[in-house]
């Protein structure tokens, strides 16, 4: 392991052999300021430490060192003497490494989550099966960096899930919290889960479905209860989630609108948008024309 953290300034060093001798270096962690990609990348900005006796570095350079942290394959530099060294460290690095490396991109990516701009962020979704299907989105699908929410029952520890509606038409206060068992690495147990229907805005949960193999039902009387315990601001949290996803839709909705048609033939009001929305016509590109 060549990556140290310091317990109380949190500064991260890399200790590089050179001829046998140490050489410490001080690491900035750079990731992707894009609170939605999983790229998995990170880079490291290595910069040689003072030498302690007040002696003088003659080389201050500070390199720079990309690397896939889940892959753990290396983001190859244009410029070969950088690209010598990336090697090198590249090669030195293991797996407690790339665990430090992990913690810390999840941390920035989580602080960007926190401070995104939810007016401008752009975020894909699956538009035809929300429209047509009406298809509940994952808050973490969207934003997979946001804080997790979990809980412990029985001695269990679950993950609780968290989706929501987000039709702009839809004036709906519900969630579906779905409870999934974690095994001893923390992962959710496929494809155990108990779920409820929450309305955040009257606190009542209703049971919707649960599909158990290894766990029992999450009662709902303890689900409700821890969570508002663990989470004092639990309904105005699923709010507030609920009004930001809706907020990525509808952004999505104006930058992927359907072009605007004219039909060869008459189209009934009533009858689907030939544009291919899944709307009505008169809902869409017939919107504000007469009959």
């Amino acid at each position: 392991m060549i990556l140290t953290r310091h317990e109380v300034t949190q500064q991260i060093t890399a200790t590089l052999p050179d001829e046998g001798i140490g050489q410490t270096y001080d690491c900035s962690i750079i990731v992707c300021s894009n609170p939605t990609c999983e790229c998995n990348e990170a880079f490291i900005d290595l910069t040689l430490k003072p030498i302690a006796d007040g002696g003088h570095n003659t080389h201050l350079k500070t390199w720079r060192v990309g690397v896939n942290i889940i892959d753990k394959s290396l983001v190859e530099s244009s410029a070969p003497a950088e690209l010598s060294f990336a090697r090198d460290f590249h090669g030195l690095l293991r797996d407690e490494d790339y665990q430090l490396l992990w913690q810390e991109y999840v941390r920035v990516k989580f602080i960007n989550t926190e401070n995104a701009d939810f007016d401008t962020l752009q975020v894909d979704f699956p538009m035809k099966d929300i429209e047509q299907n009406s298809t509940m989105i994952g808050y973490h699908d969207v934003l997979p960096y946001a804080r997790h929410l979990s809980l412990e029952i029985n001695h269990i520890r679950y993950f609780v899930e968290d989706l929501y509606c987000v039709k702009n038409n839809c004036q709906c206060t519900e969630s579906i919290l779905c409870f999934l068992p974690m095994d001893v690495n923390g992962l959710p147990v496929e494809p155990d889960f108990t779920s409820y229907v929450v309305d955040h805005e009257a606190r009542q949960w209703k049971a919707k479905d649960s599909r158990l193999v290894n766990t029992p039902v999450v009662e709902g009387r303890a689900a409700k209860s821890g969570l508002e315990a663990k989470y004092p601001n639990i309904y105005g949290l699923l709010a507030q989630r609920h009004q930001q996803l809706k907020l990525l839709y509808a952004n999505y909705l104006k930058s992927h609108a359907p072009q605007q048609i004219s039909p060869t033939k008459k189209v009934g009001r009533n009858e689907p948008c030939p544009c291919g929305s899944g709307k009505k016509y008169k809902k869409c590109c017939g919107a504000g024309k007469p009959f």
